[in-house]
């Protein structure tokens, strides 16, 4: 059997990352976000990373499945909280959006949107998601990123119009250790800078990227769905719309139409 690529980039990080004090590779496992609980350690060293080649019971938001067959990039990586508060980290959520369509542009010359507040779509189909989440363990409190690269795996019929691959946009297989060591190394960066200087500086630049700006769409907040434009996001990453006569700020939902 073939020496997974991702197995090899793992091995590199681990090697070459000061900053990673744990590097977990597998072939197979249920969930990346859940594995990763039992590697934070006691003693914050550094970043914890999980890497898998095929996950079987990844979930996206809302619970819902998140396809991950073998070929293309899943992984979770375990961010020791610092200064600021769990409410004060929340917008580094979409930084971590903001941070795979660079990574996407780069190195796969692909120029994806941010669907608010955490997919990322090339020509309207979703090529990439972002699942984060905070646990606390030790008494140590972590942000967990998880990310989902739609590389070479397959994907099923029923989402053939939602969704696609690098594969496919570019007709030919793609290789995944460039683009995953440019996500990690991004993302622990913006870490840090995010840490000093919060979200202000990202904001425009996010805006730029946002899928639907100054376009009427439906929002879905909690069981309900609300209308209307949407103008930017503010300065804790919600997003503002105007419905009406009214601006209206959104903190938690989803972009549906």
């Amino acid at each position: 059997m073939a020496v997974s690529e991702l197995f090899q980039a793992s091995k590199r990080f681990q090697e070459n990352y000061e900053w990673l004090s744990v590097a977990k590779y597998f072939d197979r496992i249920d969930s990346t976000q859940k594995r990763i609980l039992q590697f934070l350690p006691k003693k914050i060293e550094g970043a914890v990373l999980v890497v898998a080649e095929s996950q079987t019971k990844a979930v996206g938001r809302h619970g819902r499945e998140w396809i991950s067959p073998p070929g293309g990039i899943w992984f979770t990586l375990g961010l020791p909280m610092k200064t600021r508060t769990i409410a004060e980290m929340a917008p580094f959520s979409i930084v971590c959006s903001h941070v795979v369509v660079n990574a996407l542009r780069e190195i796969n010359n692909l120029n994806c949107e941010m669907k608010w507040p955490n997919d990322i779509l090339y020509q309207g189909k979703k090529v990439a998601g972002i699942l984060n989440s905070t646990v606390k363990k030790f008494k140590n409190e972590w942000f967990l990123v998880g990310i989902g690269v739609n590389v070479n795996n397959e994907l099923p019929d029923s989402l053939s119009d939602s969704a696609t691959t690098i594969q496919k946009i570019r007709k030919q297989s793609q290789g995944r250790s460039r683009l995953i060591e440019a996500i990690i190394e991004a993302v622990w960066v913006a870490w840090g800078d995010f840490d000093r200087t919060g979200f202000g500086p990202y904001q425009k630049s996010i805006e730029d990227k946002l899928l639907g700006k100054g376009k009427m769409t439906r929002i879905l907040v909690g069981n309900h769905q609300t209308e209307g434009t949407i103008l930017g996001i503010d300065p804790q990453g919600s997003l503002l719309i105007q419905s009406g006569s009214n601006k209206k700020t959104i903190h938690a939902g989803e972009v549906v139409g």
